[in-house]
């Protein structure tokens, strides 16, 4: 899977910096590197999928949630 990019929610941002103490940086740090990413269903909404990536930044191991729209290729 190739990443192109992030689209942040305002929300999200905040959750985890206050929940979790990361910040979208070192979220994003974990995609520089060679991410374990695994398949977990399908989204909400037709023609999405959800992924979840394992990977690491500078001091941690980070997991995330990808959401990936077929009609946004």
């Amino acid at each position: 899977m190739r990443i192109k990019g992030f689209i942040w929610l305002e929300n999200v941002i905040e959750k985890l910096e206050v929940k979790h103490n990361v910040t979208q940086g070192e979220a994003e740090e974990i995609f520089t590197g060679r991410p374990k990413i695994r398949k977990m269903n399908r989204g909400h909404f037709r023609g999405e999928d959800v992924y979840r990536a394992l990977g690491a930044d500078s001091i941690r191991t980070i997991s995330g949630g990808i959401f990936h729209s077929q009609e946004e290729q």
